[in-house]
């Protein structure tokens, strides 16, 4: 190169450095602002993704936009590294919130965020405003929203705008304007409310222009400022320092018109927009006055220092020269884009070992496309602006390869920018792969993120939502944003939000980590479980924050507990079933005995007549006879063998007989019933059941010592695999039994049905009442729970099987004291000596002859040899050796029409049903009197 070309590069660079000095009116940074920005290294602008012309990331993946450009100037005018990322609206936000980013460069201001974050001054006013289709007429005002929908950026001030205005509309919430627009177009959306310059910039640039309209006056300015997190006042006023200076130099106007053609800043003096010219030229005038004075005294002198400066400039050459050659970058000189010099880096950066190989060619060969080449042509208004201009770009070797590249601008002639530029470029294809590499890692993440079934939240110290991912919502039925910014106790069941900052914040804070299982409550209303893992997140250079991953047990633990029942169910039943076993053989003997005491009572009474001076006392003894025998019974149903006589019935009527009969007993006590119309038959003993419905009676009474309420309601159910009773799926008769009394805690529910408990004084009963009513409703298939607490009342719940079978009509009742005499000959089977004497004196009394057996096979041995005589057996059930049913079924193999009678101490049920099921004539129950013999004798012999 020659010498003056060296010199006319020298006096560029030092007249460039004279004109990109800041004017008059410029803000420079405090100390405290310079070491801030020292400290950090790099300010990282995040913005949104799709927020043209304002913010966007172009075709080739750069960011770009008015206030990209904004930013990109703040940095180069005061002189430190910006980085450049880009997001969601929503996610930006939180990027800036906890850390991963500095600064906003698109924000609104308003009231609400000012709580969250530091605003700069205003850089544009955008107004908000309705845009709808072309040909609809129907809505001109905000008013005409009622009833709508309207599309709008998801977390835009619109939302709260059109609310607090009290319109009522649907909204459809985008992921950003240029969405919103498209919705209305599509048709999904009557309306579209949004910032007018993005909206009209999207319909331009789609060539969509036509299709929709503005449907009135812009509802309000929007204040687009840049933002920081709260309490951040040293980044804040360094911005506010940029953007000041951005409106003084004419930055921000330039900006402005290349974007839109008109500005959107706020409107200010002519005076005050020019102003720094102004100063500027009387300056110069003041200038050139004292120069020309000086120059006719300098003239004399000038001639002397002419060789002295000559000299020094040449030494200054040489300098020069060796710094620019030892630069680490490459650095050329462009007039009207020809090359006129390079340094060596250059060279060997773009594959050529000469120094002049690029000298006199088109800038344009760096690049590897024609776009690449108008983007950096797209540099010239911010060159222009404020004479320098940065951006990352590709570049083009000689042999065709493609790298990336940090270009600078600077312009060296302030008033034709474009005519001398001095561009340097660094090779920076290192950083971008590792830029390229961490978007994919960031991607990867935020897919697993996504995807994961589990729950991942983040959390501040305070326990409010950070972050979560959308396995939240399945889980308890908030969205994101319904969850963000709230405290994760407002979700807990009650009882566990006490313990949330003790059990939780604290033990976090302090150990550094927590675990267990919590419950919340959904959207909906429900109860569900989550086992959590939260650790303590301490970014050396950030916020701590709490990171935490939560499992769904809500399933395990319900089924945990309803495993809990049924195993406490089986255990109760188990014990119940091995207590009735004893009951049941303490009744049948006592049956037994009360059998030969009452058979005798009966013979007497029958012998003596009423005359006799001790008829009454034997019918006194009758009467315990029979109270000792209805105790048996109640020992029988709680051993659910308290089935007797089987047949359809209404519950409605059994429970309106009993219910009437306790009522006449307590008339303190309000009845109230609620029995269902075409209430299901239920087949039962109707004498145990009415029994059962006493025994809860009276319970629900004795709750009642001073008089109350009681409820009593029947109605048809349907038990499925979703009922979590223990009964078989099918129809059931439900009754509830619901007293207003003093309650029960959770231990003597427990106990309620055991034989023997009472709360009752020793006086007050035998404890065998609900035993005996659990004994009973259990052998007619069906199930009895109870529900209580202290203080609150209790309900029994009954459920009992329904039967397709017909009511039949009851025949008429004769006198329980009327005997049947007859000639008949009878086979009388018992292995006890007591029962078959007193029992064959009984027969006797009435006529009959009497063959006696002591066991099954003797029995048949008998029956052999008098079967053409004998006109009926009597067989006791429960014999050692041949029981009844073997005896039964011996006899009938002899004689398949044998007449026979089952008798036993036990009740109507198990083995005694199946004997009358194959065949057996009738059951009579021990003890039995002798008008009650002579009856069933009648009834099987006919």
């Amino acid at each position: 190169m020659k010498k003056t070309s060296f010199c006319k590069v020298s006096l560029m660079l030092l007249l460039s450095a004279l004109f990109t000095r800041p004017g008059w009116g410029y803000q420079s940074l405090t100390h405290q602002e310079k070491e801030y920005l020292a400290d950090r290294g790099e300010i990282v602008f995040i913005s949104q993704t799709l927020y043209p012309p304002f913010e966007f990331v172009d075709k080739s993946g750069e960011h770009t936009g008015m206030t990209i450009e904004l930013a990109r100037w703040i940095a180069a005018e005061f002189g430190f590294k910006a980085r450049f990322t880009d997001a969601s609206f929503h996610n930006a936000q939180n990027a800036v919130l906890s850390g991963e980013a500095d600064v906003l460069t698109s924000f609104f201001y308003s009231e609400k965020r000012d709580q969250s974050f530091d605003f700069t001054t205003v850089i544009f006013e955008v107004p908000a405003t309705i845009f709808v289709k072309a040909d609809r007429p129907d809505i001109r005002g905000i008013e005409d929203l009622n009833g709508k929908t309207v599309a709008i950026q998801k977390g835009d001030y619109a939302l709260d705008f059109l609310r607090e205005r009290k319109i009522v509309f649907e909204p459809l919430l985008t992921a950003n304007f240029a969405e919103a627009t498209d919705m209305v177009i599509a048709g999904k959306a009557d309306a579209v409310v949004g910032d007018e310059q993005i909206v009209l910039y999207h319909l331009y640039a789609s060539g969509l222009s036509n299709r929709l309209k503005k449907a009135a006056a812009p509802l309000y300015p929007g204040h687009d400022c840049m933002a920081v997190k709260e309490g951040n006042a040293i980044l804040r006023s360094i911005l506010d320092k940029g953007v000041k200076n951005g409106r003084t130099s004419g930055v921000l106007e330039k900006i402005e018109r290349k974007w839109l053609g008109i500005p959107l800043a706020a409107p200010e003096s002519l005076l005050k927009t020019y102003r720094h010219y102004l100063f500027a030229l009387l300056a110069l005038f003041a200038f050139l006055v004292v120069m020309v004075a000086l120059a006719l005294v300098w003239n004399a002198q000038l001639r002397r220092r002419v060789d002295a400066r000559t000299r020094e400039l040449a030494r200054s050459e040489g300098e020069l020269r060796a710094i620019l050659t030892a630069s680490p970058i490459g650095i050329a000189l462009v007039e009207d884009r020809i090359v006129k010099w390079t340094n060596e880096n250059w060279q060997e950066m773009f594959g050529s070992g000469e120094t002049d190989d690029f000298c006199g060619k088109n800038v344009a060969v760096i690049y590897p496309t024609d776009d690449e080449f108008r983007r950096m042509e797209a540099l010239y208004p911010a060159l222009a602006a404020h004479k320098i201009a940065r951006a990352d770009m590709k570049f083009k070797r000689r042999d065709g390869s493609v790298f990336d590249g940090f270009l600078t601008l600077g312009s060296l002639s302030p008033s034709e920018p474009l005519r001398g530029l001095i561009a340097t470029v660094a090779d920076i294809s290192g950083r971008k792969e590792a830029e390229t590499a961490l978007r994919k890692s960031e991607k990867r993440y935020q897919e697993l993120f996504k995807s994961i079934g589990d729950t991942i939240y983040t959390q501040d110290l305070e326990g409010r939502f950070l972050s979560t991912n959308p396995a939240i919502i399945k889980f308890i039925g908030y969205e994101e944003a319904e969850l963000v910014g709230r405290r994760t106790s407002d979700f807990m069941k009650p009882v566990f939000r006490s313990q949330f900052k003790t059990g939780y914040l604290d033990k976090v804070r302090e150990e550094g980590a927590a675990e267990g299982t919590t419950c919340y409550l959904s959207k909906d209303g429900r109860q569900v479980y989550m086992e959590y893992h939260s650790v303590l997140v301490s970014p050396g250079d950030g916020v701590p924050y709490i990171s935490g991953v939560g499992r769904d047990v809500t399933e395990r633990i319900l089924a945990g507990r309803e495993i809990k029942k049924l195993h406490e169910q089986a255990f109760h039943a188990k014990k119940m079933e091995a207590i009735g076993a004893l009951a049941g053989g303490i009744a049948h003997n006592f049956n037994n005995l009360l059998m030969g005491i009452g058979g005798n009572i009966s013979l007497m009474l029958h012998h003596a007549g009423p005359a006799h001076p001790d008829y009454q006392r034997l019918k006194n003894i009758e009467q315990h006879v029979r109270d000792g025998a209805g105790l048996a019974r109640e020992l029988l149903g709680f051993a659910r063998g308290g089935k007797y006589e089987v047949k359809p019935a209404n519950i409605n009527e059994l429970i309106r007989k009993g219910s009437a009969m306790f009522g006449g007993t307590r008339k303190e006590i309000a009845l109230h019933r609620e029995l269902q119309e075409n209430v299901w038959t239920v087949a039962v003993d109707a004498g145990q059941i009415e029994q059962a419905l006493l025994n809860i009676y009276i319970n629900g009474g004795q709750a009642m010592p001073s008089g109350g309420d009681m409820f009593i309601k029947t109605e048809n159910v349907v038990l499925d695999e979703t009922t979590s009773n223990a009964l078989p799926r099918g129809r059931y008769v439900r009754i509830s039994i619901t007293d207003t009394g003093i309650g029960m805690d959770e231990a003597t529910v427990g106990k309620i049905f055991d034989p023997f408990f009472t709360t009752r004084e020793a006086s007050g009963g035998t404890g065998l009442g609900l035993a005996s009513t659990y004994g009973i409703i259990r052998n007619h298939g069906g199930d009895i729970d109870v529900l209580s607490r202290p203080s609150e009342g209790t309900t029994f719940r009954i459920y009992l099987p329904a039967t397709d079978a017909r009511i039949e009509e009851a025949p008429p009742e004769e006198s329980g004291d009327t005997c049947h005499h007859g000639e008949k000959t009878i086979l009388l089977v018992d292995d006890e000596e007591m029962i078959r004497d007193v029992s064959g004196e009984m027969l006797e009394a009435l006529g009959y002859r009497v063959l006696y057996a002591r066991s099954g096979s003797e029995a048949l041995e008998t029956y052999r040899r008098h079967s053409d005589t004998i006109d009926m057996v009597i067989i006791d059930m429960v014999m050692p050796g041949m029981g009844g049913k073997e005896t039964f079924a011996g006899l009938k193999g002899i004689n398949s029409e044998v007449r026979a009678l089952l008798a036993s101490g036990y009740s109507i049920d198990g083995e005694a049903q199946t004997i009358l099921d194959n065949g057996c004539r009738g059951f009579i129950q021990k003890p039995f009197s002798l008008a009650a013999l002579s009856k069933k004798i009648l009834e099987v012999i006919g």
